[in-house]
């Protein structure tokens, strides 16, 4: 995490994960159509090469410096790629064209993260300008031979395109290039605007050179529109403008060149619409294959016949030259409504909504919707792009987002911890789950692991329930457990759910996902060195992360974290709550050293026992040192102690959460740990007035608990002669002074003041929504 957090603060590694966004933005999208066609081996290391690095970086920059959300219309473009397994699955079986389409859908989030990334559109606009224009340049020195030689163009069978792709695969970049750098000649209000005049005039040779009648078509629209938003104030300038621009058109489809071109034309419309002498057979054909689309179409209409279902059903071995009729035929009607709703949803979206930008919404849409009659794009790279720039250009660009509360109201808390045993954490949850119920707040408790603890060791009140996930006394792991907690939490339907601990804090995240229920986790040691298990420590940090809020005990702990997760943080110390509160100060101590705490590596209980070692024998031994707690280093201390030849004055008195009313007389408390969150044993006892010595270890609590020598003594960690000076320096201060500096430092720990920060803060919690 610190790691982390240092890429986040770096604006140099910011810029260069930029830079990056930006150079293999422009690589992926000229290595598509310069490369489509090449040996796997090439296609390899150029389109799937440039993806991933593009997708890598992308989704990288966004998690540091952004985020990853998105708006759920654009869920609708992989789920016509599935719905397309079924009917390819039953009939076609043609699974590597179907994986194409996986790979397709793919890269349009890829784009559309890139495109987040970059944020700018006319930068956008300009990377695909000059990556087409990178590709015309390629093509045009390809077939320098043929173009250079106009005489080609009169030729009628003169339609350059492969290998890059087919004729028409090649328009479609053409037209895109074309459109792109037009835009920025018109629209750019910078004087580099002319420069794309030169991307204008190599696509547009490209797609003159595929003799594509659809090019011409789709030209003409986007010269229309965006003439229209360019001079829609001014109505008759507009006019002018475009019938200057036919005039122009009609004179370069009459220059000598261009016979062939114009010739197609009209012998296409002659034939669509009766007039005319000669009939274009590549019309009646496509006609033909279209009409039988349909027809395919309407005898499968559910599922359809699967990726190129028409070309294997039909048995002309092509496709249906119209992507509706194909759409229809090899997905259905629900697969055609799953293609084409994405696109719809961004012109309808367009027409509502003033902010989105309709001058390349509306040209694009028509374009595609024209093109769709002629051609097949289903699997047209280009598309997924454009697509991905549409999605941009209506939900990313020009949103602004505006604070709304997160949580509405307040009337059910789910914690989620490991278990409800005997642990520091679990008893906050208990503490709190208890005063909120008495808020009137409905709590439930959830355990997410354990099956050793059914019941919870503290205390709850009546209506707080503990629930757990095993069943007849069995664990339930890995993915199981997060299907059954996400069963748990959604019949719960809480307000809000609360984690405590690392493994309830993943898997609550995990089982969250998609809810909408909002998270707020809970750090309860020392984030430095807990938990142990590397996987576990990148889970938590992404479930940090991800959480709508996170709550710390101390100062130190919340450091650790990156500055997102500060922002959106607040540290709240552990409540104190003891089971029994003396009348009184009590002045007689009794020759008793005190120390509460499991038995784990953690406590360092062989510092402990050492100290206690030093301290009895100054002390002529005189005095016992008794432990509450238990846990898997219990033996091993215990024989510890025998080793060391104390142990006829220690006593192991066990889990008790009833201590505070049998050792309110102790002499001393000590706290020997190697770490710590907030220690709720450390600040019970200063509240019962015993003298406490705590190591001072990281993260910060004891610091957060003891001023040094005003209301205890803080000491160095695994520092055990330091330890035992400090205990006899305990017998000798006035404990009463100690005590009465203690309580006016933990009146800000009562358990209804800490609940209620805790209301207050998750009452304050705002997400961030679009307006």
């Amino acid at each position: 995490m610190k790691f982390i957090s240092s890429l986040k603060e770096s604006k140099y590694f910011k810029k260069v994960l930029y830079c990056l966004v930006l150079g293999f933005s422009f690589l992926y999208i000229f290595c598509v159509p310069s490369f489509g066609e090449s040996s796997f081996v090439l296609r390899l290391i150029t389109i799937y090469g440039s993806m991933f690095c593009l997708g890598v970086f992308s989704i990288f920059y966004c998690f540091l410096y952004n985020d990853l959300k998105l708006n759920k219309v654009v869920f609708l473009i992989p789920s016509f790629a599935i719905f397309a397994f079924i009917g390819t699955a039953i009939y076609s079986k043609d699974f590597a064209s179907w994986f194409s389409l996986v790979l397709l859908s793919a890269s349009c989030f890829v784009f559309i993260y890139s495109f987040k990334t970059i944020k700018n559109k006319y930068v956008i606009l300009s990377i695909i300008a000059s990556a087409f224009f990178a590709f015309s340049l390629y093509f045009i020195i390809y077939f320098r031979n043929e173009i250079l030689s106009f005489s080609s163009f009169e030729d009628e069978s003169f339609r350059l395109g492969p290998p890059f792709d087919n004729q028409n695969g090649v328009a479609a970049y053409a037209i895109v290039g074309v459109a792109t750098s037009l835009y920025l000649v018109l629209f750019l209000n910078k004087k580099i605007r002319y420069a794309f005049i030169i991307p204008v005039l190599t696509s547009l040779l490209v797609g003159i050179s595929t003799g594509s009648r659809t090019f011409i078509l789709a030209l003409a629209v986007f010269i229309i529109v965006f003439l229209y938003f360019k001079f829609k104030k001014h109505k008759i300038v507009y006019l002018i403008v475009l019938a200057a621009s036919i005039g122009l058109g009609i004179i370069l489809l009459n220059l000598p060149f261009m016979e062939t071109m114009k010739d197609r034309i009209i012998r296409g419309l002659g034939t669509i619409f009766g007039f005319g002498t000669r009939v274009d057979t590549s019309t009646v054909e496509r006609a033909i294959w279209i009409d039988y689309g349909f027809t395919l179409g309407s005898k499968n209409a559910i599922t359809g016949f699967g990726v190129n279902g028409f070309s294997i059903v039909s048995g002309v071995d092509t496709y249906a030259h119209s992507n509706y009729a194909e759409a229809l035929c090899d997905f259905g009607i629900i697969g055609f409504l799953l293609f084409y709703a994405p696109l719809v949803t961004f012109f309808v979206k367009s027409l509502l909504d003033k902010k989105v930008d309709r001058s390349l919404i509306i040209p694009f849409f028509a374009y595609y919707a024209i093109v769709s009659i002629s051609n097949v794009i289903y699997y047209k790279k280009v598309y997924f792009l454009i697509l991905a720039f549409l999605f941009f250009l209506t939900f990313i660009e020009n949103r602004e987002y505006k604070e709304v509360p997160l949580i509405k109201e307040l009337h059910k808390i789910v914690f989620a911890c490991d278990t409800m045993g005997n642990g520091g954490a679990e008893k906050v949850i208990a503490s709190l789950a208890n005063q909120m119920s008495d808020f009137g707040i409905e709590i439930k408790i959830v355990g997410v692991g354990d099956t050793n603890t059914p019941a919870s060791f503290y205390k709850l009140n009546g209506p707080v329930e503990y629930l757990t996930l095993s069943k007849n006394n069995k664990r339930i792991n890995g993915f199981k457990r997060v299907v059954a907690l996400r069963k748990i939490f959604k019949e719960l339907n809480p307000d809000v759910v609360i984690s405590f601990l690392p493994n309830a804090n993943v898997y609550t995240w995990l089982s969250l996902i998609g809810t909408n229920i909002p998270h707020v986790v809970s750090e309860r040691n020392n984030p430095y060195v807990d938990p142990k298990n590397k996987l576990l420590r990148f889970l938590k940090r992404d479930a940090f992360y991800f959480a709508n809020g996170c709550v710390f005990q101390t100062n130190g702990a919340k450091r650790f974290f990156n500055k997102k997760i500060q922002a959106n943080s607040i540290v709240i110390p552990n409540p104190v709550s003891l089971t029994y509160y003396p009348n009184q100060f009590c002045d007689k101590k009794e020759n008793t050293v005190l120390a509460v705490g499991r038995f784990f590596e953690q406590k360092n209980y062989h510092c402990l026992a050492d100290a206690f070692k030093l301290f009895n024998d100054s002390h002529s031994n005189r005095f016992t040192l008794k432990i509450y707690g238990d846990g898997p280093l219990k033996q091993e201390i215990i024989d510890y102690c025998k080793t060391i030849e104390i142990s006829q004055y220690v006593t192991f008195a066990g889990s008790d959460n009833d201590w505070h009313s049998k050792e309110f007389k102790d002499a001393v408390y000590v706290l020997s740990s190697n770490y710590e969150g907030m220690p709720n044993s450390l600040a019970e006892a200063m509240a019962l007035g015993i003298p406490s010595v705590s190591t001072d270890c990281p993260c910060g609590g004891p610091r957060e608990l003891i001023q040094d020598g005003i209301n205890g003594f803080l000491v160095g960690v695994n520092n055990s002669a330091a330890l035992a000076k400090k205990m006899d320096e305990a017998l000798r201060e006035k404990s009463l002074i100690f005590y009465n500096n203690t309580r006016n430092m933990l009146r800000s720990h009562s358990l209804e003041h800490i609940s209620k920060t805790w209301i207050d803060y998750l009452k304050g919690l705002y997400k961030r929504v679009y307006e």
